[in-house]
């Protein structure tokens, strides 16, 4: 599991560090309480609530997903 608090400041690293986070031939799946816009960049595929609008208990927005 990877916590990405800033994609500027990881942006910014050498490559061989960002391969160290996300090494070459394994999948990546970003999962987001909120938007999934910008996992584009790093993940193969996102989890997230892509809508706007939905208001209701967690509970019940979350088991659409």
């Amino acid at each position: 599991m990877v916590s990405h608090p800033s994609w500027e400041l990881f942006d910014q690293q050498p490559l061989d560090y960002k391969l160290s986070v996300y090494p070459d031939g394994i999948p990546v799946l970003s999962v987001e309480a909120l938007c999934t816009l910008g996992w584009e960049r790093y993940a193969h595929a996102s989890m997230g609530v892509n809508t706007f609008g939905a208001s209701a208990p967690y509970v019940v927005s979350f088991s659409s997903l």
